[in-house]
């Protein structure tokens, strides 16, 4: 089930001229949200679809940090 919505979101993303915003929703922390954006982020590069990073925050999980090595992401820039 997850690979068809995956296949389905790939040719979502070929037929459109714009990007797409994609929103992950989860009931509570920890049930797979960041991860399963980072694997689809792996899965999208694969077919040569540009992936960035705007923010990310991995809560010191390193699955999570290892999961986003590889994507472009955006440099964080501090505010004053």
């Amino acid at each position: 089930m997850v690979e068809d919505r995956a296949s389905s979101f790939l040719r979502m993303i070929r037929h459109s001229q714009r990007g797409r915003l994609k929103v992950y929703l989860g009931y509570c922390a920890g049930v797979g949200k960041t991860y399963q954006m980072l694997q689809e982020g792996h899965r999208l590069k694969d077919e040569e679809i540009d992936v960035v990073i705007g923010f990310l925050e991995a809560h010191g999980r390193a699955d999570i940090a290892k999961l986003a090595e590889g994507l472009e992401a955006i440099p964080k820039r501090r505010q004053e």
